[in-house]
């Protein structure tokens, strides 16, 4: 019997770009949960850090410390946002194309009001240009790359 994370998999890779898989995965998966891929968050901490650090070598001084606007594409249920906010990073807008998790974020984080939460394709964003001052990837490409979408929207 496969555990409860083998049974949210996609039959195959190209699963995992389809907008249909992360809304049936995240429609069945239990309120509250989280998932990271890749490095955890508090792991990540000290590289924060370093990005938005306004003084010293780091960034060359010209980091707005725990005042930097930052984007996080494709959030999913990531507990990044959450981490980055109660170390002191306030200005965080979370996105990702799935409704529901969006919604679920949303309820999950109310008691951390600065922190926005946008239902919002990566291909077609709606934000002005300089709108944040760091943009957070921590896994949104690699499952683009399986659809087709993606193929057009990177051509020339």
């Amino acid at each position: 019997m496969p555990s409860s994370a083998e049974a949210n998999l996609p039959p195959t890779n190209e699963g995992y770009g389809t907008h249909e898989y992360w809304e049936q995965r995240y429609a069945n998966e239990a309120d509250g949960t989280t998932f990271d891929w890749f490095l955890s968050p508090t792991y990540l901490l000290p590289l924060f850090e370093q990005l938005t650090s306004s003084s010293g070598n780091d960034n060359n001084g010209k980091g707005k410390g725990k005042e930097t606007r930052i984007l996080t594409l494709g959030c999913g249920n990531s507990a990044l946002g959450e981490v980055l906010y109660d170390n002191g990073w306030e200005n965080i807008v979370n996105i990702d194309y799935s409704k529901i998790v969006i919604d679920q974020m949303r309820e999950r984080h109310t008691a951390r009001p600065n922190m926005k939460w946008l239902e919002m394709d990566i291909l077609n964003l709606g934000f002005q240009d300089e709108e944040f001052d760091l943009v957070v990837d921590k896994g949104v490409w690699c499952p683009s790359c399986f659809t087709h979408k993606f193929h057009f929207s990177t051509k020339d």
